[in-house]
C-alpha cells in the first residue's frame, strides 16, 4: 500500500492536515458590519476633521444616506453600514466635483 504523500506529492498530506485543523472563517453579516456613527467619523479624519463637520454631512445627506442604507437609527443609536456610507460619500464627492468644474453629465 502507498502513502498519502506518495500518491499526492510531497506536502500534500501537511496542507490536508492545516486545512482540516482550521475551520473557514464565515463572513461578517451586514449587521456585524455596522458601526457607530462617531466611530465612522473618528475612523476617518482625512474626510470629517472635526465632529462638526461630520454632523454637517448627516444634516445636508440624511435623508439619501438613509434611502442607501448607509445610516440607520437601531435602538436610538445612529450606526453606520462602512461600504455603504463610503459609497455615498465618493458618489457625493464625484458630483460637486464635476458641477465645480462645470462638466456636464
Amino acid at each position: 500500500m502507498t502513502s498519502y504523500a506518495h500518491r499526492h506529492g510531497p506536502g500534500c498530506q501537511q496542507a490536508a492536515r492545516v486545512s482540516h485543523s482550521q475551520p473557514a472563517q464565515a463572513r461578517p453579516t451586514e449587521v456585524q458590519l455596522l458601526i457607530a456613527y462617531n466611530d465612522y467619523v473618528a475612523y476617518r479624519p482625512h474626510l470629517f476633521p472635526s465632529p462638526n463637520s461630520g454632523a454637517w454631512f448627516i444634516r445636508k445627506h440624511r435623508v439619501e444616506l438613509i434611502r442607501s442604507g448607509a445610516l440607520l437609527l437601531v435602538c436610538g443609536r445612529h450606526m453606520v453600514q462602512p461600504s455603504l456610507f463610503d459609497a455615498y460619500v465618493l458618489n457625493v464627492g464625484r458630483r460637486v466635483a464635476t458641477e465645480v468644474a462645470g462638466i456636464s453629465s
